[in-house]
């Protein structure tokens, strides 16, 4: 493996080494760092402002007082970006909206008890827990799941009267009844006109 002797070439590095080599080096690391400052200032301010005076007034401190005015322009800058600024308010808005929500619900809940006993209860509740009492059935128009001291149906505005509803089942039902004892009593009287019809037969022909 071969090896390289640097001492001659440090040498000879340091002795063409002068003033005026040190000035130009310290003159091309400013407008370096000048130049970088200058591009990362005007990417920052456009992330954290949409003021176009604002976005100038950085822009030419760095580019007329660097290396200060990186530290004016850290005291000017506004101290969010849009982005954080825009998560913040959405983050906020939420926050409003949850709370509006939950408002909201404390009082649809507060309002929300069974019409028998005033328990508590939750809208899919079909019975109360507590009394049994049924509380939904269908309308008798849409046959939609309405509350069943509703006296309107809320979906196609008829009005809802159980009371009467149960009275005209009942009296179907009695009709169906009656008639089927009618039915019956005609059986059994044309099996009795059939029987006495055969008997006056039988005695016609003895």
């Amino acid at each position: 493996m071969l090896e390289y002797d640097l001492t001659p070439y440090i040498e000879q590095l340091y002795n063409n080494i002068t003033f005026e080599t040190v000035i130009k080096f310290m003159i091309v690391y400013f407008f370096i760092i000048w130049i970088a400052l200058l591009i990362w200032v005007t990417k920052d301010i456009v992330n954290r402002t949409t003021s176009v005076i604002l976005q100038i007034i950085s822009i030419l401190i760095i580019l007329l007082w660097t290396p200060l005015g990186i530290f004016i322009y850290l005291l000017i800058r506004p101290s969010k970006t849009l982005f954080e600024k825009y998560h913040n308010e959405v983050e906020w808005n939420l926050d409003v909206m949850e709370w509006i929500i939950e408002e909201k619900n404390k009082d649809f809940w507060d309002a929300l008890h069974c019409f028998s006993c005033e328990s508590p209860i939750l809208p899919a509740f079909k019975f109360c827990p507590t009394c049994k009492t049924e509380l939904k059935v269908d309308c008798k128009w849409c046959e939609k799941h309405i509350y069943k001291n509703w006296k309107l149906c809320p979906y196609c505005g008829e009005e809802q009267n159980y009371e009467i509803e149960k009275i005209k089942i009942i009296k179907k039902e009695v009709i169906k009844k009656s008639e089927k004892v009618h039915d019956e009593i005609l059986e059994i009287v044309n099996h009795v006109k059939h029987n006495e019809e055969k008997i006056k037969q039988e005695k016609t022909a003895d």
